[in-house]
């Protein structure tokens, strides 16, 4: 078989936009497979000099047409002037993989409740403000989710992931070239 080279460059381009089309395909992630995560991750102490802080219990939401996902956590805290009170924390932002480590982190974290037993309704917007300087890079800090090369579509999705997209139960993970 005499084969000339513009038909073998025809070959590999076809062949080669078939293989990047067979190989682009999409990973699901559900909020399920997301909400174990975030229980393995949580709790979350934190220690500072006129506060401590305790985030348990999260609760994620996925949503979808914000393109953001939403956690509620219980939330404890403490200050050093004698004040503890015990509430609840709903924070948004947008999901971001970094692929340094292979994860799904929140960026632009929004506090967008806040409610703390045992402190007067007034009160609550100025620490709904302060919440929103002392939490939120909490969140910003943790990952959501990470990759696992231990299965195939996520190892995969660690080296061809493209974009994400949140639907209303699953997190979509675009993969390509």
């Amino acid at each position: 078989m005499n084969i000339t080279l513009p038909k073998t460059l025809l070959l590999l381009l076809v062949s080669l936009l078939l293989s990047n089309t067979v190989m682009a395909q999409d990973i699901r992630f559900s909020r399920q497979q997301l909400q174990q995560e975030l229980d393995r991750r949580l709790p979350i102490h934190q220690q500072h000099s006129l506060y401590s802080l305790s985030l348990s219990e999260p609760l994620l939401t996925l949503l979808q047409p914000e393109q953001r996902l939403s956690i509620r956590t219980r939330v404890a805290v403490n200050t050093a002037f004698g004040f503890a009170g015990d509430g609840w924390i709903t924070v948004d932002g947008q999901l971001r993989y970094q692929r340094s480590d292979y994860s799904f982190y929140i960026d632009d974290p929004r506090v967008t409740e806040l409610h703390i037993e045992g402190l007067a309704p007034a009160l609550q917007p100025q620490l709904q403000n302060l919440a929103q300087n002392l939490l939120a890079p909490a969140f910003t800090g943790q990952p959501v989710y990470t990759l696992k090369d231990s299965n195939m579509q996520e190892g995969m999705a660690r080296m061809m992931l493209k974009s994400l997209h949140i639907e209303p139960q699953a997190v979509v993970a675009k993969l390509g070239f």
